[in-house]
């Protein structure tokens, strides 16, 4: 998932299946194309990443496989309707309010 070549043809090739079988596969389970879902395990993976605070956004956008910061902000946004930067800030006071 950390390789920014991660794409349907390198998937197909290591399975041994086509293009359109992969895509059936994985619109049956998940309701999306590969490109939406493989997208989806990055977010899903950056999010505990920021909740680590071991690295920046940068650095975790990178980590999890977008080729640029600003790409990966539009996409959490897109997905969670919050910047990461807004996420770990309701996160911070979250855990603040419980401990």
């Amino acid at each position: 998932m950390t390789s920014q070549d991660l794409d349907s043809r390198l998937i197909c090739k290591e399975l041994g299946i086509s293009r359109t079988v992969l895509y059936e596969k994985i619109k049956a389970v998940s309701g999306q194309t590969v490109h939406e879902f493989i997208k989806s395990i990055r977010l899903r993976r950056s999010l505990k990443m920021l909740l680590e605070q071991k690295m920046n956004i940068s650095q975790i956008a990178f980590e999890v496989g977008f080729n640029s910061s600003s790409y990966y902000h539009r996409c959490f946004l897109k997905e969670y309707g919050i910047s990461p930067k807004e996420y770990i800030n309701k996160k911070k006071r979250f855990y603040s309010i419980i401990n």
